[in-house]
């Protein structure tokens, strides 16, 4: 490759502005000796509301220093703990979600359940299932139909927004270049089909 274009590239930004970068807990604690998942329900005035989720939210680059205190921040504020009530073991994959956030989770522990004041304008309840239930459950899979297309209709007509022709690429490069199901395994969908599982 050119020096010179390797010289234009600068490593030192791992940031892509077409991503939302989020730090997000798995987050387990002790009960009666097994280990639970904490999980949230989401309030009903802010958004994805009512979906569960891990604690987590978006890394603020004032605020955070790293995607792990992006993590930690967000819990304390959602479940109303303090960052020394939490170990963390480390990172885990990063995901790229289809809305396209880049989802940063850290493997974590709770010390004490007791310790939790859930902020009631961002966690509408606490849920804890044993990680057993997802050992012994099946789990349901759904899945969602995606397209890359290099073109969008407009009023019936294409209009093409990457020029393949330009770029020598070949013509069936023209129009969908993959059309593929893609699984969605949600814990989301997990809890609402075991309903037994969320405390009153």
């Amino acid at each position: 490759m050119n020096s010179n274009i390797l010289s234009k590239i600068d490593l030192t930004d791992t940031f892509d502005i077409n991503f939302q970068y989020c730090g997000v807990l798995v987050l387990l604690t002790k009960i009666d000796g097994e280990f639970y998942f904490v999980l949230q329900r989401r309030a009903k005035n802010i958004s994805q509301s009512g979906e569960i989720s891990f604690p987590g939210g978006k890394f603020d680059k004032i605020l955070d220093e790293s995607f792990m205190q992006t993590a930690l921040r967000e819990t304390e504020e959602e479940l109303g703990t303090s960052a020394k009530n939490i170990k963390v073991y480390g990172e885990l994959n990063s995901i790229i979600s289809l809305n396209g956030k880049v989802i940063k989770p850290f493997l974590a522990e709770l010390i004490s359940k007791s310790k939790l004041k859930p902020n009631k304008k961002e966690t509408e309840k606490l849920i804890f299932v044993p990680l057993s239930f997802f050992q012994k459950t099946k789990v349901k899979q759904y899945n969602i139909l995606l397209e890359i297309k290099t073109f969008e209709k407009i009023n019936g007509k294409k209009k093409y927004l990457f020029p393949t022709s330009e770029v020598g690429l070949p013509k069936r490069c023209n129009d969908v270049w993959n059309k593929k199901k893609y699984p969605i395994l949600s814990i989301n969908i997990r809890i609402l089909l075991f309903g037994e599982l969320q405390p009153d």
